[in-house]
């Protein structure tokens, strides 16, 4: 795992630049075919909206 330590220094960034110096963290999965398991955006939003209830 590794953090952005830059991030808490010039919060701002995120916005102009997410994808280049403005990531948060990384993170390595530790199991092939791991990531199959994630929510996708329609699941994500579905269980947030179930969650408000």
């Amino acid at each position: 795992v590794k953090v952005n330590n830059d991030v808490s220094k010039n919060p701002a960034i995120v916005n102009q630049s997410p994808y280049d110096n403005g990531w948060l963290f990384t993170v390595e999965k530790t199991a092939a075919g791991e990531e199959k398991s994630l929510m996708s955006h329609a699941e994500y939003k579905k269980f947030l909206e179930a969650d408000e209830h």
